[in-house]
């Protein structure tokens, strides 16, 4: 009866050590974790030709992504697959396998106003069922000079996204690709591209977000007014503006690993043959940057997440 009484003590002992250790374990990530990627998403390119109906690529590209902690993918080329009835079924059976099976956000990335019409029709023809989209990604850039695009025609994509509520769950997000705030046509101000687009970001259900490309050669890094000033700028022009307009702004950075791209990469961070970093140590490193930098006002920009571009590179990096 004695050693039942000690083998109880010690028992109780030893949960209530195990529970002040997981506190403090608990407390430690709390700590060293500046903010949490609620948003872990991936850029799915080839996935028309490639992916799209091909039972093998399809489960190679869920179970990459279960295993690498991905929660959203975001679809490339839907524009082209919705011209055909019979792709769009195949989409439609791909979206149903990524959301049931896997637990996986689905968004569709438009890169036009036809785009966004004819993601409407889908989701309206599918509203209510685990085969309808979970978000809209823009992929357009009003900031390019060289490709004849304007800041107005981007609002008027914004305003064709607004009208898409109706159609989504009412959950849904808005995915606001932004590299710079300026006009491409000139016409409007980079202090009008900054207000136009925050207010649009912060409308609504409070889900939108926006993407905020962050392609540097050392973009696991939060940048500093030294050695990123024009990227340090941006970021302090949106804290600022959200500030002003009394809102928090749902930040996702977004990480380059596409090798041939002209733009800088972070291939060989992630690379297992080289740096080997998982890839939410790019966000919670730059977070952890972010949360120590001397950026004012702060409290208005929430960083929710990392987006990786893209697939078809990331899968090599770490298989």
């Amino acid at each position: 009866q004695f050693s039942v009484i000690i083998l109880l003590i010690i028992s109780s002992c030893s949960k209530e050590e195990i529970k002040i250790k997981d506190i403090n374990e608990s407390a430690i990530i709390s700590q060293t974790k500046a903010y949490e990627a609620l948003h872990r998403g991936v850029y799915i390119n080839d996935f028309e030709n490639k992916i799209l109906g091909n039972e093998v690529a399809e489960s190679n590209l869920f179970d990459w992504c279960i295993t690498h902690d991905f929660n959203e993918i975001n679809l490339y080329t839907v524009s082209s697959i919705l011209n055909s009835y019979s792709q769009a079924m195949l989409l439609a059976d791909f979206v149903y396998r990524a959301k049931h099976d896997f637990g996986l956000k689905v968004s569709f990335v438009a890169a036009s106003n036809n785009a966004i019409q004819k993601i409407k029709m889908y989701n309206n023809h599918f509203f209510g069922t685990l085969h309808a989209a979970d978000a809209v990604s823009t992929e357009y850039e009003f900031w390019n000079n060289g490709s004849g695009n304007s800041f107005a025609y981007y609002t008027s994509m914004l305003s064709a996204l607004d009208a898409l509520g109706i159609y989504f769950d009412p959950l849904w997000k808005q995915e606001l690709y932004i590299s710079k705030f300026q006009d491409a046509s000139g016409i409007s101000t980079p202090t009008d591209v900054l207000e136009g687009t925050l207010q649009h970001a912060t409308s609504g259900n409070g889900q939108n977000q926006i993407f905020f490309v962050n392609y540097r050669s050392n973009a696991y890094n939060f940048p500093t007014q030294a050695n990123s000033p024009n990227m340090y700028n941006r970021i302090q022009s949106m804290a600022n503006e959200a500030q002003a307009q009394g809102v928090v702004l749902n930040i996702v950075v977004l990480f380059n690993v596409k090798t041939s791209s002209p733009a800088p990469n972070i291939y060989s961070y992630f690379d297992i043959n080289s740096g080997n970093h998982n890839f939410e140590d790019a966000f919670n490193n730059y977070a952890s940057g972010y949360a120590s930098s001397n950026i004012n006002n702060k409290s208005n920009l929430k960083l929710v997440g990392y987006q990786i571009y893209r697939y078809s590179e990331a899968i090599l990096a770490r298989p």
